[in-house]
């Protein structure tokens, strides 16, 4: 893999977990790396932190629900540049039994999870048309889950939205693949993140379960998913499109518990 790319990326929910690792792995790659988040003072201190590492991270503190806003956000930090590679990382979580959603509950997860990641590829579009352009690759990555393709109790809006965005990529991979911005997706298994853990919805034996369902006998971690993050937001895998490629150490190949 070269060991250097040039251009911009951006990745949504960069102050943490999945995406804070992506921000320093693409800065690491050259790349001029915007860190979206809707906490303005967590994605600041990512910046400082990595500015101070010598690397080119810039805060950008927007709501990915909020349309108009998101535009504003890629405009002014794009500035007519062309972008590289958009993350789609902002995620709601909140796990419920079925019979228990709300619709506050869904509208929550689904305009974070999955309206949000549409209005960012929208204000992306001609920045990433630019980039196709101008370096030959332009890529789109959604963080989905191995929850769209298995259930969990307690999964249902959280599995949906992935679902979700998993269609996505693969109609975006067709639709937009012909100006030449490749469209693809990680699922990653189970990885405890800030997010996951402090949900108190989150079934009592997930983490046992979850172990117990995967070949390797461990949890993964958020820098083992950003690294094939950054293999799909470069040139690196300039053949690959529409994808979805599961990080989650054999979980998904299991069809019962590891003894």
């Amino acid at each position: 893999m070269s060991s250097t790319h040039s251009g911009n990326a951006i990745i949504t929910g960069g102050a943490r977990g999945i995406g804070l690792e992506t921000v320093r792995l693409l800065a690491r790659q050259g790349l001029r790396v915007g860190c979206l988040d809707i906490d303005e003072k967590a994605a600041e201190e990512v910046a400082a932190q990595l500015r101070h590492e010598g690397l080119d991270v810039e805060p950008i503190a927007v709501d990915v629900t909020d349309r108009e806003r998101v535009q504003q956000a890629f405009d002014a930090f794009l500035a007519g540049q062309p972008l590289s590679a958009l993350v789609n990382n902002a995620v709601f979580v909140r796990f419920q039994p079925f019979s228990e959603l709300t619709e506050d509950s869904l509208d929550k997860t689904f305009d974070v999870g999955l309206k949000g990641a549409i209005w960012c590829i929208q204000a992306a579009l001609p920045a990433l048309r630019q980039a196709a352009a101008s370096f030959s690759d332009a890529a789109i990555i959604n963080v989905s889950s191995g929850a769209a393709f298995q259930g969990s109790i307690g999964f249902s809006a959280y599995s949906s939205l992935k679902a979700g965005l998993t269609g996505l990529t693969r109609q975006l991979a067709v639709e937009l693949g012909r100006d030449g911005i490749r469209s693809n997706s990680v699922a990653p298994g189970p990885i405890p993140t800030e997010s996951a853990l402090a949900d108190p919805g989150k079934p009592s034996d997930w983490t046992s379960g979850a172990l117990k369902r995967t070949p390797l006998g461990r949890m993964g971690t958020s820098a083992e998913v950003a690294e094939v993050i950054m293999f799909l937001a470069t040139k690196s895998s300039s053949w690959v499109n529409g994808q979805v490629i599961a990080v989650d150490g054999g979980k998904s190949i299991t069809s019962h518990d590891l003894r």
